[in-house]
């Protein structure tokens, strides 16, 4: 349970900016070593993008993400980090419900001495 826990609260901070930043940081020293440029590339879709009309007012237009590491940090790290966070949260939960409900088990070994002692 603790080690779910340690795990979890570890996630939560990466998600922090400054522990992108960070690793951003570290990331831009491997390109240096071997001598190759360290950027993200904007790749654009090869089809043409819908634009939904806006109906309301409270829709917004959706509009593209045209920095690279802002499209990197919004598609793809956050959510990486938010599917672990959600898994290891719902593991964590079926790990407690099922420890509450066998929580004697665990001790067998101790039931067993404590009967011993009783008569």
């Amino acid at each position: 349970m603790e080690f779910l826990k340690n795990s979890k609260d570890f996630f939560k901070d990466l998600r922090l900016d400054t522990a992108l930043n960070e690793m951003l940081c570290d990331a831009r020293e491997f390109p240096d070593e071997m001598d190759i440029p360290a950027n993200f590339e904007f790749t654009k879709p090869s089809h043409r993008v819908r634009r939904r009309n806006v109906n309301f007012n409270y829709e917004a237009r959706e509009d593209l993400i045209e920095d690279p590491t802002l499209k990197y940090k919004a598609e793809f790290y956050f959510f990486t980090l938010d599917k672990a966070i959600n898994a290891l949260e719902s593991r964590s939960d079926l790990i407690s419900t099922h420890s509450n409900y066998f929580q004697f088990l665990y001790n067998i070994c101790d039931i067993k001495d404590t009967l011993k002692t009783t008569n």
